[in-house]
């Protein structure tokens, strides 16, 4: 005699809160992290990304996640510029004056603008080096002479 066997339907799918996905990929939390807040599991997250935007999690979360560096740029950048107060419509303070800060320039110049701290000097294209010696003219015992 067989038995047929009779399956249950599936469970209802999980929603997505694709708002607060967003959200998470943006301040750069783990998948691991964003399926805990999201309560689905990773294989749950992959198959819903794929079906919602046609591309893998990897890539949604890429693309995501870009919007959060985009937003630790401009602030760096505020930081670096400094910004003058801003007020409402009535006058009230909604955000203080903040000087420039000198070192969130020099670093956004070292990253941004490949700037180096001091003076380098580099080999020539064929990777020979260069020895520079200093010449220190005020010391008259070394005048006219090459220090080490």
């Amino acid at each position: 005699m067989s038995r047929k066997i009779v399956r249950r339907g599936h469970p209802p799918k999980k929603e997505v809160d694709w708002k607060l996905f967003e959200h998470l990929c943006r301040i750069h939390c783990t998948e691991a992290e964003i399926c805990a807040i999201l309560d689905i599991s990773e294989k749950t997250l992959a198959a819903r990304c794929q079906e919602t935007f046609c591309k893998p999690f990897s890539q949604v979360f890429t693309e995501k996640r870009a919007g959060g560096k985009m937003s630790i740029r401009r602030r760096q950048y505020e930081m670096a510029m400094g910004r003058a107060a801003r007020y409402d419509e009535q006058g009230n303070l909604l955000e203080a004056e903040a000087p420039p800060d000198k070192t969130m320039l020099i670093w956004l110049g070292k990253q941004w603008l490949d700037q180096t701290d001091g003076r380098e000097l580099r080999g020539n294209e064929w990777g020979r080096g260069l020895t520079l010696r200093i010449v220190d003219e005020s010391d008259e015992t070394q005048s006219g002479r090459l220090k080490e």
